[in-house]
């Protein structure tokens, strides 16, 4: 059974700034967007590549 219960009238100021504007995803009834801990890159060349992380050109 779902409440219809809107808990937002209850939350501090502190939740409130965490919270506001999102809503619940019809799915998951998730409340907050998901954090992907993952990273890509694009280089053009192994060369590039190489020259960012040695430092040798800006990027």
């Amino acid at each position: 059974m779902t409440e219809s219960i809107d808990p937002s009238v209850n939350w501090s100021f502190e939740t409130k700034q965490i919270h506001a504007g999102q809503t619940s995803d019809a799915t998951t009834r998730a409340r907050a967007l998901p954090i992907y801990q993952t990273t890509s890159y694009t280089f053009d060349s192994t060369d590039h590549a190489a020259a960012l992380f040695g430092l040798t050109e800006p990027g």
